[in-house]
């Protein structure tokens, strides 16, 4: 089984221009819209697969459910990473890190940092 969120963009283009070319994803898959524009794509790394769609809007006509005014999500996306010092060094000039790299008492060292469109993301590995 693989879990494989689906986020919703502010600009699929720009979102997978940054999992790519800032954190070293490969996007596996896309689809354009009607318009020739990037509508979703499906991006992946070392087994983590997440997909990004283009923002849903109150206009759309879609009279089952309601969509939130910006992308959300309650918590963090967590990755596990061999180095994360290595990476920090890496994504320097980058990426505005929030924190770290920095040990925490719950005995991981991580980094983290917003995607473009405010989902935060943290880099970790165990100090022990």
């Amino acid at each position: 089984m693989l879990l494989r969120p689906m986020l919703e963009a502010n600009s699929v283009p720009d979102t997978v221009a940054f999992y790519v070319d800032v954190l070293g994803f490969t996007c596996n898959a896309s689809i354009d819209d009607d318009n020739g524009n990037l509508a979703w794509a499906n991006v992946g790394k070392d087994g983590v697969a997440l997909m990004f769609t283009g923002r849903h809007t109150h206009d759309d006509p879609e009279d089952d459910h309601d969509h939130p005014a910006e992308p959300v999500i309650t918590g963090s996306l967590y990755f596990s990473v061999d180095d994360v010092d290595a990476l920090a060094a890496e994504l320097e000039g980058k990426v505005v890190l929030e924190f770290g790299p920095t040990t925490m008492a719950h005995g991981m060292r991580e980094i983290g940092f917003a995607d473009p469109n405010g989902y935060f993301l943290v880099f970790g590995m165990p100090t022990g």
